[in-house]
């Protein structure tokens, strides 16, 4: 099948092929490497899935993306291989010489003379001269006058003590009148004005965002799983219980006018909101993102749960969830082989026709 997808490059007509060929893009019926089963092996590790056997058959003789239905197959990469331990060599053992011996001369005695006695000469007497007295003359001292002293004055007779009159006693304070209240007149606090919380408002008084058709936020990667790291069961009947909850979005006019039927329809419209997202995200759980149709619509591989191995669009750009594919005139599931084999056919057919206007470029 390889071969056949590759040989479509040469074809006359391969430029009719829708999504071979967009402006300076498109597949150009160009393939991936194929992956090895170890690669495949470490791709599902990585992603904690199983892949069907014909997406993994697909991987392994076809191509890991490129050419396919819409704008071709996602690109899957395998992880980076580990490296090898590369094993040490253990150093070799260098040998040790053997110690040589070697012979250690014997001791000669060397004669060593005794030292000539030196003769120390006697010592000699010094005569020590007699100490001769010299006589110091000493001054006397001088006579200093001593001044008479000056007769103390009599003390001055002391005041006659001044009688203190006695203190009259204080007069009792009079009791202090008691406190009258007085009332305080205290202005009441001015209304805060609150703002809104929740959707914004047009000027008729609908959410701004009330339309069926709102954005699901969601862009998925290519080849990619909607939970990586915790692998859900598809579960295809959340597609009608999103739409029921569509239908039940709180709507502005059942409720009053007033300030507090204002904050219930705040309320309500953001509980309905969080469970919209939620069950937004829920619709492509346990399910592979494998190609792009455009306008961004996608095609499913189904991963977990009874559905596993079939083929499912997710359009809920155009407000309609997660619908199976199926070929037209049919509504029977379609794997992914069926699914790209199909393609395939139409592709042979379509790209080896002689074009009207023969432009190769």
């Amino acid at each position: 099948m390889r071969e056949r997808v590759l040989a479509l490059r040469e074809a006359p007509n391969r430029r009719a092929v829708f999504g071979a060929y967009f402006m300076e893009s498109g597949h150009r019926f160009e393939l991936r490497p194929v992956l090895t089963e170890e690669q495949v092996d470490a791709v599902e590790r990585r992603r904690g899935v199983t892949f069907p056997a014909e997406y993994r058959s697909f991987l392994m003789e076809v191509g890991a993306g490129g050419a396919g239905p819409d704008y071709g197959v996602f690109t899957v990469e395998p992880p980076e291989p580990e490296p090898e331990a590369v094993p040490v060599p253990e150093p070799e053992a260098v040998p040790v010489p053997e110690a040589v011996p070697v012979p250690v001369p014997e001791a000669v005695p060397v004669p060593v003379p005794e030292p000539e006695a030196v003769p120390v000469p006697e010592a000699v007497p010094v005569p020590v001269p007699e100490a001769v007295p010299v006589p110091v003359p000493v001054p006397e001292p001088e006579a200093v006058p001593v001044p008479e002293a000056e007769p103390l004055p009599e003390p001055e007779a002391e005041p006659e003590a001044v009688p203190v009159p006695e203190a009259e006693p204080l007069p009792e304070p009079e009791a202090e009148p008691e406190a009258v209240p007085v009332p305080v007149p205290v202005p009441e606090p001015e209304a805060v004005p609150v703002p809104e919380v929740g959707p914004e408002l047009d000027p008729g008084g609908a959410p701004s965002d009330s339309g069926a058709t709102s954005d699901p936020g969601v862009t998925p990667d290519p080849g990619a799983i909607s939970e990586p790291d915790r692998v859900l069961p598809f579960r295809p009947e959340r597609t009608a219980e999103w739409e029921e909850h569509q239908a039940a979005e709180p709507q502005w006019s059942a409720y009053g006018d007033s300030d507090e039927d204002g904050e219930r329809f705040r309320e309500a419209y953001a509980a309905w909101d969080k469970r919209d997202d939620e069950l937004l995200e829920s619709l492509t759980e346990g399910a592979l993102y494998v190609s792009e149709q455009g306008c961004a619509y996608y095609t499913l591989l189904v991963l977990t749960g009874p559905e596993r191995g079939t083929m499912w669009q997710d359009v809920r750009a155009a407000a309609e969830g997660v619908i199976p594919f199926a070929f037209l005139g049919s509504t029977d599931r379609v794997t992914f082989a069926e699914w790209y084999v199909h393609w395939l056919t139409r592709a042979e057919r379509l790209a080896w026709q002689e074009p009207e206007d023969r432009t190769d470029s």
